[in-house]
């Protein structure tokens, strides 16, 4: 078993950034990407633990992040309009 099942498993818990850092690179076009003892953030670009501006200074971005972010939330609405129209259709609403 690797050491992140284990882990799991036992109760006690790998802190939060060496478990993000474990399923890989971050890609900053779609993840916050702000640095926290060398290791950058796996969560997406909606990530509330760090402040607008934090995710605003990440370099290597290709946009702005607030391109970025715009893109990424209208991407999300129009899946959620696409889910929720499949799910109206099925009941039949």
């Amino acid at each position: 078993m690797d050491s992140l099942h284990l882990a799991r498993g036992s109760g006690s818990q790998l802190p939060r950034t060496l478990a993000n850092n474990l399923a890989g690179p971050v890609d900053v076009e779609r993840q916050c990407g702000v640095s926290k003892d060398g290791v950058p953030c796996a969560r997406s670009l909606t990530c509330k633990s760090h402040s607008m501006g934090a995710k605003r200074a990440v370099a290597g971005r290709s946009l702005p992040y607030d391109m970025l972010l715009a893109a990424y939330q209208k991407k999300n609405q129009a899946k959620q309009q696409s889910k929720s129209i499949s799910s109206d259709s099925s009941t039949g609403h």
